[in-house]
């Protein structure tokens, strides 16, 4: 019985797709490297929220009478971060996007393997799929918990005279990339519908 070509297709599609994906890791840390030590080209644009201080400021309304500016929202612009939080910032990309993607790739690779191969319900499949729905699930978690790290690391270094600065938290922020984690769950269902196809392949070896 002959096979289908599309797993050696996909199996190559996968192998370009790591290289392109290396090239892009190398390709943002000389970036990094570039723009940390060119100072002046490299900024920084935090939200900011912040409440001015009352006495450098009047607001009045001929029909409300005194105000006060209890909260305003805006962007702070940092011309000369420094190459630190550059570097932080991708090396957080590559551990929480990059190593997971490259993993991902390699247990896809190892599938479409057995596929073309023409044994592709054997057991390891079954954790390489529950591995890939868990590091979807996880990266849709950690992406947002390291995303807003850094937010609380940036405001955690900002002073301001004349102003109250607080964080403006952004809710996309704090919460899970939902999209992420319900293709994690996708998958972790399809690897239990694996593992019962596997089941019956090893009945069906057993009877014959």
């Amino acid at each position: 019985m002959q096979t289908s070509r599309l797993p050696r297709v996909l199996m190559r599609l996968t192998d370009l797709t790591i290289v392109l994906l290396v090239l892009a890791a190398v390709l943002s840390v000389v970036v990094v490297v570039v723009s940390g030590s060119n100072g002046s080209d490299a900024r920084l644009k935090v939200p900011v929220e912040f409440t001015p201080d009352r006495s450098t400021y009047e607001l009045t309304s001929r029909a409300w009478g005194e105000g006060v500016i209890e909260s305003a929202q805006g962007s702070a612009v940092f011309e000369n971060p420094g190459p630190g939080l550059f570097v932080g910032s991708a090396a957080a990309g590559i551990v929480i996007f990059i190593v997971p993607a490259f993993v991902v790739l390699l247990l896809l690779r190892r599938i479409f393997g057995t596929m073309a191969g023409g044994t592709p319900f054997v057991r390891e499949n079954i954790l390489r799929i529950r591995w890939i729905g868990w590091l979807m699930i996880i990266f849709g978690v950690l992406s947002q918990v390291v995303r807003w790290g850094l937010v609380l690391f940036v405001h955690g270094n900002v002073a301001a005279t004349g102003l109250d600065v607080s964080l403006q938290i952004d809710q996309s922020l704090v919460q899970p990339d939902m999209t992420m984690v319900f293709m994690g769950l996708v998958v972790l269902a399809l690897a239990e519908v694996f593992r019962h196809g596997v089941q019956l392949q090893t009945d069906s070896d057993l009877t014959v």
